[in-house]
């Protein structure tokens, strides 16, 4: 004897498929006999009634779950006309189907506690959302996220996107999910404690708290935060948190961005776990207090225009953002080993740090627009480094020449950098792939690069030449680029020029003895784009100028 067993939750289709098999198998055997639960058939009494747009409607109600459609048929068997009908799917959205739910309510009886309680939480909350946060969420809230998302992926309540890692839930499972959490608070509302929180009789268990704009200057005195683990208030209207030191030893994340009457961080002297804080737009804030550099945990430290307090940083963080950065520069005794991402556009800063500083784990930095900065941090041993933003820092006089050696370095914005006068070193960055210049720049740096390619292309030509002494093959692939930028003018270092469509050049009859690299060429373009003013339907075309440079190696 032969079993086969066909997997999934309840609802899913597993008996309409045995029963098609049971079909097309049956004729071979002398006996048979297909046991079933379901009697009407929702598409028979469509083809009835021929009411197509209700049909679609309760199509789509059931999303496609073959036991949903033939419950919902039988519930709308009776219905005599389009009225009722329309009444029987408007009252299902409202109070969902007893049998429908009692299908679909079979994959969760089964379910262990730990299991019933994530399903519930998903249902509300998570349905969505990427796997990770999830579960960070669920381990907030107690409970073992990993094995319990395993279990409902088994039982076929939840799927998780391969490729964006979300996590998926069928409509009417998730309608099944809020009816039960409904009908527990009908019974025991403090069954299920929210993680949101809109009243300020706060329970002590909180683990969780996010509560946007927070109208009042500090949270209640009678709220034991013992537990908290997350708690955001951005936008709030606090000044102190509390008025007396809180136990937060559980704490790890504290999100105030943008509270902008805060004065005073709460004690966080007793917090080890805290390892990230968010301060950004608390612009009264006046000090940072002297114990966060012993906080060994911080990884990301957000104060952007935090312009007025006076600072003290731990030696353990790896990403610290500070717009508007007011002071000319960092902390000498913070040492910045550790840091992976430093954020301070439109600093005051001049220097970094007065001394060189290991940044052996720096990839990205963003020094936009600090106008006063003067050079660049060392940054010889930033091994990492692949993003480096210096727009706008118009006293900027020089790139250093360790930057040929930054391997990793693919992204390099110099737009609006005024006072550099040399690009030598930048020409000689091999591992560049986006670079932003000014257009006074662009041009002196064309020129380099040009010369530097043409000469690079030389060489391989003389190492070629002698590995084939006896046979010369010709490569057909030579290093050659394009650069393109606003503008109207041939740059005067041209030879040759013409306004016509063509321009002639003389060559000696022995020019592949003269040391001919290749061509440079220049050329002004002028594109007609369309575009709509003001929201208009009418197209206006307007013209658009490029002056564009490629280098063209000689083919001999």
């Amino acid at each position: 004897m032969c079993l086969s067993g066909i997997w999934g939750m309840g609802g899913i289709g597993k008996t309409t498929l045995a029963e098609i098999v049971f079909h097309r198998l049956s004729s071979k055997f002398e006996a048979c006999c297909f046991l079933r639960n379901v009697k009407e058939n929702l598409d028979n009494q469509m083809d009835k009634i021929n009411y197509k747009e209700l049909a679609k409607k309760a199509v789509d109600y059931a999303r496609g779950v073959p036991l949903a459609l033939i419950t919902l048929g039988s519930s709308l068997l009776t219905c005599k006309s389009k009225e009722e009908w329309e009444d029987e799917l408007n009252k299902l959205k409202q109070f969902p189907d007893e049998n429908i739910q009692r299908v679909l309510r079979l994959s969760n009886d089964r379910l262990g506690k730990n299991d019933k309680e994530i399903f519930l939480d998903i249902a509300c909350f998570h349905k969505g959302k990427h796997v990770e946060y999830v579960k960070k969420m669920l381990g907030i809230r107690g409970f073992y996220a990993e094995t319990g998302i395993k279990s409902l992926i088994d039982a076929s309540l939840i799927s998780i996107d391969s490729a964006q890692e979300i996590i998926e839930m069928h409509d009417l499972i998730q309608e099944m999910g809020c009816t039960i959490v409904h009908e527990q608070c009908i019974e025991d509302p403090s069954k299920r404690n929210s993680t949101l929180s809109t009243s300020l009789d706060l329970p002590n268990s909180l683990r969780y708290l996010y509560w946007y704009g927070y109208p009042l200057e500090s949270l209640p005195s009678n709220f034991s935060p013992e537990n908290l683990v997350e708690l955001h208030m951005p936008y709030s209207r606090v000044k102190q948190l509390w008025k007396e030191d809180k136990r937060l030893v559980n704490l790890e994340v504290i999100n105030l961005h943008y509270s902008s009457d805060l004065t005073e961080v709460p004690n966080l002297s007793g917090s080890p776990k805290i390892g990230h804080i968010n301060l950004h737009g608390c612009e009264n804030l006046v000090e940072i207090p002297s114990y966060f550099q012993h906080l060994d945990k911080l990884t990301y430290h957000d104060l952007g225009r935090c312009t007025s307090c006076l600072i003290s940083l731990p030696n353990s963080l790896r990403y610290l953002h500070w717009d508007r950065y007011p002071l000319k520069s960092l902390p000498s005794n913070f040492s910045p080993e550790n840091l992976v991402e430093l954020h301070m556009p439109y600093s005051r800063v001049k220097h970094l740090w007065k001394e060189d500083m290991r940044l052996v784990n720096l990839k990205v930095i963003k020094l936009q627009y600090s106008s006063d900065l003067i050079e660049v941090p060392n940054l010889s041993r930033s091994k990492k480094i692949g993003h480096i933003y210096l727009r706008g820092c118009e006293s900027l006089v020089e790139i250093p020449s360790y930057f040929q050696h930054l391997d990793k370095l693919t992204y390099l914005d110099l737009g609006s950098c005024k006072s550099l006068i040399s690009l030598t070193n930048i020409c000689k960055v091999k591992s560049l792939k986006e670079l932003i210049l000014s257009r006074s720049n662009i041009m002196d740096y064309a020129q380099l690069r040009i010369m530097q390619v043409a000469t690079a292309s030389s060489k391989s030509r003389e190492k070629e030449d002698d590995e084939h002494d006896d046979y010369h093959e010709y490569y057909s692939y030579w290093p050659s680029f394009s650069i393109e930028c606003p503008g109207k003018e041939i740059p005067n270092w041209f030879s040759y020029q013409s306004e016509e469509s063509s321009v002639n050049i003389e060559l000696r009859q022995d020019w592949f003895r003269t040391g001919l690299l290749g061509f440079a060429l220049a050329v002004v373009v002028s594109c007609e784009l369309n575009c709509q003013l003001k929201r208009m339907p009418v197209k206006k075309k307007k013209k658009k100028k490029y002056a564009i440079m490629i280098l063209k190696p000689v083919s001999q």
